[in-house]
């Protein structure tokens, strides 16, 4: 599990909501003569993936994200191609003090899905700059995130056995039969829902979670100075980047997570150490990301305050990390170069001399490049000791390796 909760909206952007304050009320609206409408997506590295345009053009690729309070543009380069105009500069601060960054702010630009759906009054951050390689890490290009407006003012139905988003008028009859419905709370522009917790020493907590469909992995609980949870069994791990770099933390398990009547059994969980906690946190415990939540159909109602849960009739096997120290990125043209962007110490791939910038050239005797970043990172956490033919390039040579996968969680 490569925790990328990729831009970490709980720590930054306090600027930008106030920003959005003093401005109109910006959503996205449903053409008056449909009921329903419904968008494909893709589930990329558990990141839900759609296709819009912005200003007629594109399609470009966004990740739907429900803990992001606000419409982000990741790519520099669609400040002229989408030609927004009357940009302001807006500074934003990042994980650690001091540190500054920059995004433009231009007027309100128009986001559609077509005819059906489009978008009022919206007005996108666009950072000025990469800041977080979000596309190397998925293996595509992904332009940026679609937040907060596009959840404001629909109810919407994330069907993972479909791949689709059914967007629903709000007149339109849904039917919640089978669902649980779970109340959830809208706090600075994110959603937030309780969940118990238990841990290996069968202590609990009521633990409040960012509803976090935006972010990859599963659990994430945050160590700080107040809360410092009764976990056993982990390893560090690095579990993402941040505006300031390298996320820090421990990979672990807690013994159950409960939504409502719902149970997830041996979860792993993503511990964040000592992160800067800004005014935006809200006495939050953590995160809930797609990892699990991708276990259940949901109805995301914010108007309303509501999340309704259904079981999928599909079997999940007990969730694994990787096995094999292994982290990677894309790059070259198409992004079919697959690089390894870090080893983790005393991980097997350390131990079998694997080194950072390593290019991957076969796997199993199978180009890398048609394999794909997603499906090496599957099979890197596919089975406890099995053993996997690994063929690099290192300073113009190839070099062969046999790497045995380790259960370490």
């Amino acid at each position: 599990m490569k925790v990328l909760k990729l831009l970490l909206f709980n720590l930054i952007l306090l600027s930008c909501l106030l920003f959005a304050k003093k401005s109109r009320a910006q959503y996205f609206e449903l053409n008056k003569d449909l009921k329903s409408y419904n968008i494909p997506f893709k589930l990329i590295k558990n990141m839900i993936v759609v296709e819009l345009n912005i200003n007629g053009k594109g399609p470009y690729n966004f990740i739907v994200d429900s803990g992001s309070p606000l419409v982000l543009i990741m790519d520099p380069n669609l400040i002229d191609t989408t030609n927004l105009l009357n940009k302001r500069t807006l500074l934003l601060s990042g994980i650690s003090e001091g540190e500054i960054f920059e995004a433009l702010i231009p007027g309100p630009q128009n986001f559609d899905f077509g005819e059906s759906l489009k978008s009022v009054n919206l007005t996108p951050a666009i950072l000025k700059s990469d800041y977080f390689g979000v596309s190397n890490f998925m293996g595509i290009k992904v332009h940026g995130l679609l937040g907060y407006e596009f959840f404001t003012h629909l109810k919407l139905r994330f069907d993972f056995t479909n791949s689709l988003i059914t967007v629903f008028s709000e007149n339109a009859k849904i039917s919640y039969r089978k669902f649980q419905k779970i109340p959830i709370t809208i706090e600075n522009k994110k959603p937030y829902l309780v969940s118990n917790i238990t841990f290996y020493d069968n202590s609990q907590c009521n633990c409040k979670l960012v509803l976090d469909i935006g972010a990859g992995h599963g659990l994430s609980l945050e160590h700080t100075n107040l809360k410092n949870w009764p976990v056993t069994n982990t390893i560090k791990a690095n579990l993402g980047r941040g505006l300031t770099g390298l996320i820090t933390g421990e990979i672990g398990r807690v013994k159950q997570l409960k939504i409502g009547k719902l149970k997830i059994n041996n979860p792993i969980s993503a511990f964040p150490l000592n992160l800067h906690r800004s005014t935006l946190n809200n006495n939050r415990d953590g995160n809930l990301g797609t990892e699990l939540l991708k276990r259940y159909t949901l109805i995301v109602d914010f108007k309303n305050e509501l999340l309704y849960l259904k079981p999928r009739f599909v079997y999940f096997p007990n969730q694994e990390h990787d096995m094999s120290g292994i982290e990677l990125y894309a790059t070259g043209k198409d992004l079919n170069d697959i690089y390894i962007s870090r080893i983790e110490p005393g991980s097997p791939s350390d131990e079998i001399g694997l080194k950072e910038n390593d290019q991957i050239y076969k796997v199993n005797l199978i180009p890398a490049e048609e394999i794909g970043v997603e499906a090496l990172g599957e099979l890197f956490k596919s089975e406890n000791g099995k053993s996997i033919f690994i063929e690099i390039l290192r300073e113009g040579k190839r070099l062969n390796f046999i790497i045995t996968l380790k259960r370490r969680v």
